[in-house]
């Protein structure tokens, strides 16, 4: 089964672990809706919802075509077992692509605006917003 994977700190191109994803197929930059804001937390990024009273931002990331080998073991990386991130559904609200995925269900799901990706488990209401672009 294919994935279709919004990254938008460490995973991206050019980042600490973006070695997880150099067998997999990169599709393009996308930007969330905004539901979720992105703090700093110990020295990399993470998608929270925000506060209360307080509106999301429409983060900026990248888009890949993953399959369920590279998912477990991104899984792992994120620390999904020890509740630090979590997968989570979230919709696009634009999207560039480059490539074209090789599975039809993906093409949907881009199509669809539907992405899963890693969200911050832990209280973060001490943690530095950092908008919505992280470098």
């Amino acid at each position: 089964m294919k994935h279709l994977l919004f990254v938008y700190g460490t995973l991206k191109k050019g980042h600490t672990r973006q070695k997880y994803l150099l067998d997999q197929r990169y599709l393009g930059i996308g930007t969330l809706r905004p539901t979720h804001r992105m703090v700093q937390v110990s020295g990399y990024p993470a998608l929270v919802p925000p506060k209360e009273g307080e509106e999301g931002s429409a983060v900026k990331g990248e888009l890949y075509e993953v399959d369920d080998d590279c998912m477990a073991e991104l899984d792992k990386v994120e620390g999904v077992a020890q509740n630090i991130f979590k997968r989570q559904n979230l919709q696009l609200q634009s999207h560039v692509p480059v490539m074209l995925p090789t599975d039809a269900t993906i093409f949907n799901k881009l199509e669809e605006g539907e992405v899963v990706a890693y969200v911050y488990c832990k209280p973060a209401s001490h943690a530095k917003d950092v908008g919505c672009f992280w470098f």
